[in-house]
């Protein structure tokens, strides 16, 4: 019987020093979050998506690597475990984290970013930037801008699970430097956009109420960032639905988002009342004329290879990337845009690896190491891998091996010493 690794982890450790197998290069000096969702006490009729966020931290540095994973502590967290704590931060807090602005964010898209400590793990609060974010959704998957560093951010639902949806920036530091409000074709459920130098792209499909409606048809909003709201287009697009978007970017007037792409959103329910099966999702590439104010958008598929969690080198968000990466379930996929070669690491019969991170190590794109955490089946375990991003077909340069096991989640980052 294959083993489930979303069934939840019921403690929390500290590991100072796990084994390690191979070399951790020695330039590899910071920590890698992970973050996803853990429920206290799990229902067997609860939604997977919606447990309680469990935050894990591998910090590598001159003595090797330690661990430790800790629940963050929400106003679900503490209903859970029946304590009564005062101003704990709403909602569940599992799907994404990250820093900006010295601010170490674990977030959803539901609900204000929560601020935890980047040691301990413990929980700050919510978190506004002094006022600065309304009390209102915020994504799950904020854009660092690499050439301002700003966050670029947008929530759905922004006033009672309507059709509106805000989209905003906090600047390298913090401050706010737009917070804008528009309406969408219809209500539904964002998971992630993309972001170019110049433009913001809301891909929109018809999960609405949690429901696939697939007859509503999917869009791409458009917003020119300097001109802001007044500037937001909507262009009707192909069938599909993604969860995920790898990357966008200008080309000569045109607008290139690359997503992953299926039928249909798997895990929900469609009008029928019926449970969607799982469906691959394939790397697709969306093509806009910007120049044509009512274009639709193109697509076509870029990969066969079913996965999903894409990553790139994220110095190059915005612009033109060679290198992508995303899971294939079983295995790491590298593909280069330039030749469509595509390059894999397996793991064995009930391994999964989870979604791969990207850690800059020399200048040019796609020069450094990919981290990714490996669950092994055969002891209920996990590892911390570490490739060179170039050669993921040789396998891990490092495995840091833990003695348990971190559940399957969502998605994660690197902080290196120097942020």
């Amino acid at each position: 019987m294959v083993f489930d690794n979303r069934v939840p982890v019921a403690m929390e450790h500290d590991f100072a020093e796990l084994p390690i197998t191979g070399q951790m290069p020695p330039a590899l000096l910071g920590t890698l979050y992970r973050n996803g969702p853990n429920p206290v006490r799990p229902a067997p009729e609860a939604h997977w998506f919606v447990g309680d966020g469990m935050v894990h931290a591998f910090s590598i540095g001159p003595r090797g690597v330690g661990y430790k994973n800790r629940w963050v502590r929400t106003q679900s967290w503490a209903d859970a475990q029946g304590q009564s704590m005062a101003q704990s931060p709403a909602g569940v807090a599992n799907t994404n984290i990250l820093l900006h602005a010295g601010h170490l964010l674990a977030l959803e898209e539901a609900h204000l970013p929560v601020s935890l400590d980047p040691a301990s793990l413990a929980t700050l609060g919510a978190e506004n930037f002094a006022g600065a974010l309304p009390d209102a959704p915020f994504t799950a998957h904020p854009k660092h801008d690499p050439r301002t560093g700003a966050l670029v951010f947008f929530g759905y639902g922004a006033t009672d699970f309507s059709d509106t949806i805000r989209i905003g920036e906090l600047s390298q530091s913090g401050s706010l430097a737009r917070l804008e409000q528009a309406s969408a074709p219809y209500a539904a459920m964002v998971h992630d956009f993309a972001v170019t130098d110049r433009f913001v792209a809301i891909p929109l499909f018809p999960l609405i109420g949690y429901t696939w409606q697939p007859n509503r048809g999917a869009w791409l909003g458009v917003m020119d960032r300097e001109k802001g709201i007044s500037s937001l287009r909507w262009h009707k697009s192909g069938p599909g639905f993604a969860f995920h978007t790898m990357n966008a970017w200008e080309d000569d007037g045109a607008l290139v988002v690359d997503l992953m792409l299926s039928d249909a959103p798997p895990f929900f329910p469609g009008t029928d009342g019926i449970v969607l099966p799982a469906s691959d999702a394939n790397l697709c590439r969306w093509h806009l004329d910007l120049t044509d104010p009512n274009a639709t958008v193109t697509s076509r598929k870029l990969s066969g290879t079913g996965g999903e969690f894409p990553r790139i080198d994220e110095r190059f968000l915005g612009r033109s990337n060679r290198h992508g990466y995303f899971t294939a379930f079983d295995a790491l996929c590298h593909r280069d845009d330039l030749t469509g070669a595509e390059r894999f690491f397996r793991v064995p019969d009930g391994d999964s690896v989870s979604e791969p991170v990207f850690v800059p190590r020399g200048a040019a794109e796609g020069d450094g190491w990919l981290l990714t955490v490996i669950f092994r089946a055969d002891r209920c375990t996990s590892d911390l891998a570490v490739f060179d991003a170039t050669d993921i077909a040789a396998g891990p340069l490092a495995l840091a091996h833990l003695p348990v096991r971190v559940p399957a989640g969502f998605h994660g980052n690197f902080v290196g010493d120097a942020s």
